[in-house]
């Protein structure tokens, strides 16, 4: 692993958490949530890493660390348990991701998910 990819790590880790921070302060207030404005804006940011780095793996680990530090963080940020799992979200990958957590547990899933973010990013 190189530094870059550290570093790559850490900002998008707090990427996630400001975008967590956004997405809750407009479900608190009510509004509506825009999931493909989302996903294109953290798409764009990928693009950003793989110019950075050339690397697909480490691109597609920045993109699955979003879901353990988005998700948790996003729980947090709204006041809910860290392990909160909607189940009436109008979010495609979140009803696909419910039916995993149900059966494996919210931590032993996003432990899984970590994982092989790191992973990808250390190949």
């Amino acid at each position: 692993m190189e530094i870059v990819d550290l570093i790559l790590m850490g900002i998008f880790t707090l990427i996630n958490l400001f975008l967590a921070r956004i997405d809750a302060n407009k479900i608190n207030a009510g509004e509506k949530i825009y999931h493909g404005i989302n996903g294109l804006i953290y798409g764009i940011l990928l693009c950003f890493s793989f110019i950075i780095t050339h690397s697909y793996l480490t691109t597609m680990g920045l993109a699955i660390l979003r879901i353990p530090v988005f998700n948790t963080a996003l729980n947090v940020m709204r006041g809910l348990p860290a392990t909160y799992v909607s189940t009436s979200t109008t979010s495609l990958i979140d009803k696909w991701t419910y039916k995993i957590i149900s059966k494996l547990g919210y931590w032993t899933y996003n432990i899984i998910i970590l994982g092989l973010s790191i992973l990808r990013i250390c190949l």
